[in-house]
């Protein structure tokens, strides 16, 4: 992210795009598309899942998503993998990272095929999402000397703090997109923590589904930015070349 490093941090990537309600669907858009996918994506499995899910921050506000169906096809290494739900399509890549320049291709291909199988009608959001675990080099490492983002404590409270979670959610592009910064400790290692980036289409129908990869890439670049303004050139360091 942003620059290129040796050992990046992040443990999942993901596109989702959730489609509106005009799109029209059927139980045969997932067998379509496994069609289309099958030479890069070989392995399909179907799976159910319930989400909870942050809409924002603003109240704390937690959305339960109703179970459902779900097809997920994977490439033959099971690195990375296209969940298809009713009106959602989303695109992981797990650890190792490949970088952008792997991941970009196979957001577009999955999108583009879909596009081949159904008219989108609508767009109700597009979220891009990276997920970073950080590990500090020693016991004696501050939070401070390797990131801008952290949680402060003024002295007049305890300092002796066993977990802790801090967001923040940003405006970006006059109102219409939003970004999350969240960063939380690891359960029972002091010395780990998770760096979660969100950006987020947060108006619906904002954007035309023809330049929806177009707003990819550009939220792509947000989140370099974002990730590059909570580290330090310490961490960078630790990251390698």
């Amino acid at each position: 992210m942003g620059r290129k490093y040796a050992n990046p941090p992040i443990l999942e990537a993901v596109c989702e795009f959730r489609l509106s309600r005009k799109t029209p669907w059927d139980i045969t858009v997932p067998g379509l598309l496994y069609e289309k996918l099958q030479q890069e994506f070989p392995l399909r499995e179907d799976r159910v899942v319930e989400e909870w899910k942050i809409a924002s921050l603003r109240g704390r506000k937690r959305r339960k998503s109703p179970r459902e169906q779900r097809a997920v096809f994977f490439t033959e290494e099971k690195n990375v993998m296209v969940a298809l739900g009713r009106r959602l399509l989303a695109v992981h890549v797990l650890r190792s990272y490949p970088g952008w320049s792997v991941f970009k291709p196979k957001i577009a291909k999955a999108w583009e095929c879909l596009t081949e199988i159904t008219e989108i009608q609508g767009l109700d959001t597009i979220a891009l999402s990276y997920i970073n675990k950080i590990d500090l080099p020693s016991a004696e490492a501050t939070l401070k000397g390797y990131l801008n983002f952290y949680p402060f404590v003024g002295d007049r409270l305890p300092q002796d703090i066993a977990n802790f979670m801090v967001a923040v959610e940003s405006i970006y592009a006059e109102g219409r997109d939003r970004g999350i910064i969240a960063l939380n400790s690891a359960v029972n290692n002091p010395r780990s923590f998770f760096l979660q980036i969100d950006y987020f289409l947060a108006q619906a129908d904002s954007i035309p589904p023809t330049i929806a990869l177009r707003w990819v890439e550009e939220a792509h670049s947000r989140v370099e930015e974002i990730f590059e303004g909570c580290i330090t050139e310490e961490l960078r360091k630790q990251f390698g070349p």
